[in-house]
């Protein structure tokens, strides 16, 4: 039999998780699959039904890449108080744009212009790096791995006005 590009058989289901107790997880999937699903993965568990036989549960822990994004603009606000709801409209938008994309996607950076510049009172972008270290950022795609999903914090988004 062949097996798909993450070496799993035929007509069989392998379920990725983020986080949590394998003995629940392995728990919450025999409760909601169908019978008859054959599962792949390296996490093998053996639920307990209620007529006293096992189910086989299978799945894999899928992983997080964490994302960091530095930004300078240029605005047409003053006031602080103006320059911290852009600030924080700015981080809101990359970290609801960086969400958004399922594990092994390309993350393209330039699409980021587009959620900065749809701030109110952006009027430039006049840098943008991002990268997954804090100390090697570029100006260049994110590749997440096959098995990652992107993770992005408030924290992991600086924010500059105007060179400052």
């Amino acid at each position: 039999p062949t097996t798909n590009a993450a070496g799993d058989p035929p007509y069989t289901t392998h379920i990725y998780v983020l986080g949590g107790n394998q003995d629940d997880i392995a728990q919450a999937i025999s409760d909601n699959i169908a019978a008859g699903i054959t599962l792949s993965g390296d996490i093998q568990k053996k639920v307990k039904l209620a007529n006293g036989e096992y189910n086989d549960i299978r799945f894999s822990a899928g992983k997080q890449t964490i994302i960091y994004v530095k930004c300078a603009v240029s605005i047409d606000i003053n006031t602080e108080e103006e320059q911290e709801s852009v600030k924080n409209d700015i981080i809101d938008n990359i970290e609801y744009f960086i969400q958004d994309y399922e594990m092994g996607s390309l993350i393209p950076y330039t699409k980021i212009f587009g959620v900065i510049y749809d701030v109110e009172g952006v009027k430039n972008v006049t840098d943008l790096q991002l990268g997954t270290d804090p100390e090697k950022m570029g100006k260049e795609d994110i590749q997440l791995e096959k098995i990652s999903s992107a993770a992005i914090s408030d924290k992991g988004i600086e924010v500059s006005f105007n060179g400052q």
